[in-house]
């Protein structure tokens, strides 16, 4: 692959007027070298090579670190699709993944709290669940000051939303728990 070197004709000059300076390899190599230029940044993106200001320098790098940190992470695992089960039951597919390692009673017990919990979410309006899945869901967990910004309630108004959502839940297991057993 052959890589491409570029530096700014005017480095002070407006971002839209800019003029580019192609450099061969050796070029660029003695203008990063020399004691005038230290203060350059560069851009690497594999094939081209762009001078830049510090700040787009750093924005880059930390973009560039978090995608490699990313793929790190990512080494190793499998991902599968759960789809989201077609009764509109509003649950994950996370349930249908089982651990070997689990007592029957205790998964009985827990499928049984599941299902209760399950209803007791259906019986929500719409906008009771979505402030309790704003609240407390893994994927969005917004703090009450920003849910509150979405209903054009203040914190402390989320915070009794929320207090009185949660009681009405707890009604409703219990509810459904008891009729199930």
């Amino acid at each position: 692959m052959f890589t491409r070197y570029f530096r700014k004709k005017d480095p002070s000059g407006e971002a839209a007027e800019t003029e580019w300076i192609e450099m061969s390899g050796r070029e660029y190599y003695r203008f990063v070298t020399a004691p005038e230029n230290r203060d350059k940044h560069f851009i690497d993106m594999g094939d081209v090579v762009l001078e830049c200001s510090e700040a787009e320098y750093k924005k880059f790098k930390a973009e560039d670190d978090h995608s490699s940190y990313i793929l790190e992470q990512t080494e190793g695992w499998l991902t599968l699709s759960l789809y989201e089960l077609g009764d509109g039951d509003r649950c994950s597919g996370e349930e249908l993944i089982p651990d070997e390692d689990e007592d029957v009673c205790d998964l009985a017990i827990r499928n049984i709290q599941r299902h209760a919990l399950q209803n007791a979410l259906q019986r929500l309006s719409e906008d009771e669940y979505r402030m309790i899945m704003l609240k407390y869901h893994s994927r969005f967990a917004m703090s009450e000051e920003k849910i509150g910004e979405l209903f054009g309630l203040s914190q402390s108004g989320v915070n009794r939303r929320l207090a009185a959502i949660k009681n009405s839940l707890k009604k409703f297991v219990i509810e459904a728990e008891k009729s199930s057993q």
